[in-house]
């Protein structure tokens, strides 16, 4: 039970801690840049919690994905306020929020279902998926930065 509470006590100063730099490494390396390697981290943490239950892979498993979700986090909301014109991200950026919240709610809900019908492997394996697309989408989408749109 310590063990666990410690796993999760580091997978929160994962979530939280690279905020600190996170919002820099966005400015310098760009939202997709940053989603990318996010993307990386969640899918990695994923793979390693897949192969196997010691404490060692659970601990390097969830801070992986602590970390991965800072990054994708900061760099989605950067592209959020940027799809919008200068003074009318804040509104939209709010309503992702609040969405984001009410998503991580259910997913915080239904983790137990979830973990009962795939056990540990399978929901890491699960939860390779949408990093994946993530990823995916990230290394062929058009970079509005450096691309012009074409009517």
């Amino acid at each position: 039970m310590s063990q666990g509470a410690m796993v999760i006590q580091w997978h929160m100063v994962g979530m939280f801690a690279p905020a600190l730099f996170s919002g820099r490494l966005t400015t310098a390396w760009g939202p997709r840049w940053t989603g990318m390697l996010g993307a990386f981290l969640l899918v990695t943490g994923a793979g390693i919690g897949s192969l196997s239950t010691g404490m060692t892979a659970f601990m390097l498993s969830l801070g992986l994905v602590g970390v991965g979700w800072n990054l994708t986090y900061v760099s989605g909301s950067a592209y959020a306020v940027r799809c919008y014109p200068r003074g009318k991200g804040g509104r939209v950026q709010a309503t992702i929020e609040g969405s984001t919240a009410c998503v991580g709610a259910m997913a915080s809900l239904s983790a137990n279902m979830v973990f009962s019908q795939l056990g540990w492997a399978g929901t890491n394996l699960a939860a390779l998926v949408l990093p994946l697309i993530l990823c995916m989408w990230l290394a062929v989408a058009r970079n509005p930065e450096r691309e012009p749109a074409t009517a």
